[in-house]
């Protein structure tokens, strides 16, 4: 059993074991008094991810991949435009407007895109006013011109219990004795 402290930015928390006749299951439960958690694939985002209430569970008796969780979010103030081209998914170096924003702490998350499309990236870099790198690669492609916004954000607990279970067994009917 395992505990992770959920941020704005999709986190491993199950790693699907492997080898034949291996059924793996997990229990997700949300320890979180107010906050609801996502949950879902490496793309989990508040837009794209299953939410889990507060103080709920869920049981996944066939977790046949890897599965993923992050905190709820929202866009605050507006903070800056991308610069005039589009980034593809996987970028990680992003060039805003010149005087867009002041050299943003290591460590701050930002939102980019809208929609399900829309995700949090951490500030790993901010050399200039212009540039930033990030922790990790873009989930998603962004246009031109994207408004990058400040992050609210909701962090919670989600208490992780891995195991597997045995495979299904065929059952035969024996026949009953008489006499």
């Amino acid at each position: 059993m395992g505990f992770y402290n959920t941020t704005p930015l999709p986190t491993a928390v199950f790693v699907t074991p492997t080898g034949a006749g291996v059924n793996p299951l997990c229990i997700l439960k949300n320890e979180s008094p107010s906050q609801t958690l996502f949950v879902g694939l490496s793309a989990c985002t508040p837009n794209t991810g299953i939410p889990l209430p507060p103080n709920e569970s869920v049981r996944i008796n066939t977790a046949s991949q890897t599965l993923y969780a992050c905190s709820n979010w929202s866009a605050g103030t507006a903070a800056a435009t991308a610069s005039a081209s589009a980034a593809s998914a996987g970028t990680s170096s992003w060039t805003v407007a010149s005087g867009g924003m002041a050299n943003i702490p290591v460590g701050t998350y930002f939102l980019i895109g809208s929609g399900t499309g829309q995700e949090a990236l951490c500030v790993a870099t901010s050399a200039s006013t212009t540039t930033i790198t990030t922790t990790t690669a873009s989930l998603f492609e962004h246009n031109a011109s994207d408004v990058l916004h400040a992050v609210v954000t909701t962090p919670g607990v989600l208490r992780v219990q891995a195991g597997t279970s045995l495979p299904p067994v065929a059952s035969a009917a024996l026949p009953v004795a008489s006499g």
